[in-house]
């Protein structure tokens, strides 16, 4: 069998050839009878330092040292022997140096006889890292009662793997800087001095959670100020804080007579060890200052903002700082020994008993900490919101015996987190600001254009009417667009109605690509089953998804609008699908699961709250929402909504004839522009009317008719009266002194819960402003 000497890899074609001198593992054919080699790739002769005619000649099997617990050669022998397998294993390269690899044999054919290819994977780093693991795993085994004892271990683990010329653990204790941890050090090293100038203490004092390196310490102001720099001639100086108590308390060190580099896993190595000494720190102080460490402990807990409770199995609280018992608004000694359930809820058995979540029944059952958001009991102050963590705290033997249990106020948070949303839907607002202007003045410059044109035709009846039509129907546009804004702006609990989706999908589309360069392509079913939804919020999420998509194509583009009915499902209910299509960027694959999480954002402008709103919207209506993306081709959202079949239908229009009527209605509207054009409608339609400003006048003029014998047949309020006393208000009023009150709630918030719900409220109408004058003598004809 020839010999490779690489020429015969040159001349050889194919991806084999390819992969063989690219990989980044050693490669090597060999002849299974001689261990020599047939060929081999570059990284063999990277890895073992051998020239390439020199490897030639080897048989890799001598290469072999000796593992632990094998004889040498044994592992490398047997599986060649074996013509299969892999093992871990050591080889001692030119230099005599040994490499930790990893080592797979499996037959090939080279020009129809049968070879070993061997891949050799160099895992000393791996090894390494290991050893450092085991090294300080060791030191913590071999630990005993002797506190400086088990840091001169630690200490000369430390300079011992670095290679150092010295190592030391060095302390603030007072106003001295004493060293309790030494290994190697001078004879005259003093292990007490004062602290200022050692370079020790400067990384107490700088008390970052990072080691420091300083190189060159001869040519270092420390060369003056630190008197073993000069003394010791030192050269190289790599350090790490100990913490204890959050605070510095320490430094790990280790110092070099010759200028070198720690590598990274050196440094990481050194905070490791560092990290192991604040155990160490932690145990010693417990046993020698053990009251004042209760009293240390005591005074941490107590000056957290943040409420804490230890609660034992039997669910009775054993300690409390005093902001939990704020909360309450009791005494930490009218709390301890008393059983958490009996202060939060004042229940005889515990929460879960009763169906309530609860966090420490949680962890005392898993094991595992919890958290549970919920608003306070009725002894805290109105609105407070807490979440609540708890935590396991166990004995010596691992069996738990207390929760520990924190109770934080995030109030404040939630109400930003609701401000930050409304700055979103501000901002999304704000994108359609133009659109919304056009729109606005295309409708002023109709109703202002008709109403100038008939004050020249008033000659002409039919032609003044025809203006006056023109002008009321540009109004009514004008009352939708209004609307829209204002139940876009909402959030909160849905305000559901049955809806009709496709006129929906198209105006939130256009609303949401106004002044921008995409159009539009509606792909609608035409039985598409209506859908019970607050439309307002639903106009939300189309109109962040489309906008999304208008984003992701900045140059213009289109974007697909598709709906349809699903298949009945088991229960014979359906759904009505929905998905909006870009061909924009895309998004990365590895994003997708987080583009519905809060504050997740891929924009520079934006507080990424849009997607998870709508997220939220659709669960809330009972239905999901998905996303697929493909990067550089687009992405396509998909709602789903539960169809409404059984439901009524959207109400129709108004019809054009006026519903009359007789008797005599009290208008209450802060507006006088309002107040006068009611007046006047209501006259029209056969009514008389008065009118007062609020609420107060209007229950005390209803009261003072009553008692004249001239009483009102309906009131008409207005919902909201800045300053004063508004509707929803005054019909408690009113209905106390007339239970059978015939009272019509009207505002401009059509969208709010009085509105959608006014005979929860005790109205027994709605009028929605602004509003027609049919609508006015049909709502009045109907109580």
């Amino acid at each position: 069998m020839e010999l490779a000497t690489g020429e015969n890899m040159k001349n050889d074609n194919g991806l084999y050839r390819v992969l063989f001198e690219q990989s980044p593992d050693a490669i090597l054919v060999i002849d299974p009878d001689t261990s020599l080699p047939v060929c081999f790739n570059d990284r063999v002769l990277d890895l073992l330092g051998y020239g390439r005619d020199e490897f030639a000649a080897i048989n890799i099997a001598h290469c072999e040292a000796s593992a632990p617990g094998a004889p040498s050669e044994a592992l490398l022998a047997g599986i060649i022997k074996c013509g299969a397998g892999e093992c871990e294993t050591m080889l001692r390269d030119s230099r005599g140096e040994l490499k930790y690899v990893r080592v797979s044999v499996h037959s090939v054919e080279d020009g129809g006889q049968s070879c070993l290819q061997m891949v050799i994977t160099d895992i000393s780093k791996k090894k390494r890292a290991e050893d450092r693991l085991r090294l300080l795993n060791d030191s913590f085994l071999n630990f005993g009662p002797d506190f400086v004892g088990n840091i001169n271990l630690i200490t000369k683990e430390v300079g011992n793997f670095m290679e150092a010329t010295c190592a030391m653990y060095n302390r603030l204790e007072g106003d001295l800087l004493c060293s309790v941890g030494q290994w190697h050090a001078p004879p005259d090293f003093k292990i007490t001095d004062r602290p200022a100038g050692h370079i020790c203490y400067d990384v107490i004092r700088r008390g970052q959670r990072t080691p420091l390196f300083i190189a060159h310490l001869d040519e270092s102001p420390y060369a003056a100020c630190d008197p073993n720099v000069s003394r010791y001639h030192l050269k190289t100086y790599a350090g790490m804080p100990v913490f204890w108590g959050g605070v510095a308390v320490g430094s790990l060190c280790v110092v070099y007579d010759r200028d070198i580099v720690p590598s990274e896993a050196d440094m990481s190595f050194l905070a490791m060890a560092a990290a192991a000494i604040a155990v160490e720190e932690a145990r010693w102080r417990a046993e020698e200052k053990l009251r004042e460490q209760q009293s240390f402990t005591g005074n941490i807990i107590e000056s957290l903002d943040n409420g804490l409770v230890v609660i034992d199995t039997d669910y009775r609280i054993v300690t409390a700082n005093s902001a939990y018992c704020r909360h309450f608004g009791l005494k930490p000694d009218e709390m301890i020994g008393q059983r958490c359930h009996e202060i939060v809820y004042g229940s005889e058995l515990p929460c879960f008993r009763y169906g309530r979540d609860c966090p420490v029944q949680r962890t005392l059952e898993s094991g595992q900490p919890a958290s549970l958001i919920r608003q306070q009991g009725e002894a805290a102050s109105s609105g407070q919101v807490i979440e609540i963590k708890s935590f396991p705290l166990r004995d010596g033997a691992g069996k738990i015996i207390a929760v520990i249990e924190l109770t934080s106020d995030i109030t404040d948070k939630l109400k930003l987190e609701e401000h930050e949303r409304n700055i979103e839907k501000l901002e999304s607002l704000g994108i359609l600001a133009g659109g919304i202007a056009h729109d606005f003045n295309n409708i002023l410059t109709s109703i202002l254009g008709n109403i100038s044109l008939s004050r020249f035709q008033a000659h002409d009846p039919a032609k003044v009417l025809q203006r006056l039509e023109d002008a009321e129907n540009a109004a009514v546009r004008a009352k939708e667009l209004t609307q829209q804004l204002l139940t876009f702006a909402r959030g909160g609990e849905p305000v559901k109605k049955v809806i009709r989706i496709g006129g929906l999908l198209r105006e939130a589309a256009g609303f949401a690509t106004h002044g921008s360069a995409v159009k539009c392509d509606f792909a609608l079913a035409d039985d598409l089953c209506p859908v019970r939804a607050d439309e307002g919020q639903l106009s939300q999420v189309i109109h962040n998804l489309v906008l999304n998509a208008v984003q992701a194509m900045p140059e213009g583009g289109t974007i697909s609008i598709a709906a349809d009915n699903s298949a009945p499902m088991a229960d014979g209910k359906r759904m009505v699908e929905i998905s909006v299509a870009d061909t924009g960027t895309g998004i990365p694959k590895h994003l997708l699961q987080k583009i519905f999480d809060p504050y997740f954002t891929t924009k520079q402008q934006g507080s990424g709250l849009g997607l998870a709103t709508s997220y939220s919207i659709v669960k809330k209506h009972g239905g999901n929402i998905t996303v697929e993306s493909i990067m550089g081709k687009g992405t396509i959202f998909h709602v789903s909504l539960p169809a409404d079949e059984q439901g009524e239908e959207p109400e129709p229009v108004a019809r054009q004839e006026l519903t009359r009527g007789k008797g005599r209605i009290l208008v209450m509207d802060d507006e006088e522009i309002v107040r006068v054009i009611t007046k006047a409608s209501l006259e029209e339609l056969g009514y008389q009317a008065e009118c007062v400003e609020n609420g107060t006048e209007a229950v005390e003029l209803y009261q003072r008719r009553a008692a004249e014998g001239t009483p009102f047949t309906a009131v008409i309020m207005d919902l909201t009266i800045p300053g004063g006393v508004g509707g929803k208000e005054a019909i408690i009023m009113l209905l106390q002194i007339d239970p059978k009150v015939k009272a019509v709630v009207s505002s401009g918030y059509a969208s709010d819960p009085v509105m959608a719900n006014y005979r929860d409220y005790g109205f027994s109408a709605v009028l929605s402003k602004p509003y027609r004058l049919q609508e006015m003598g049909e709502v009045l004809g109907g109580l």
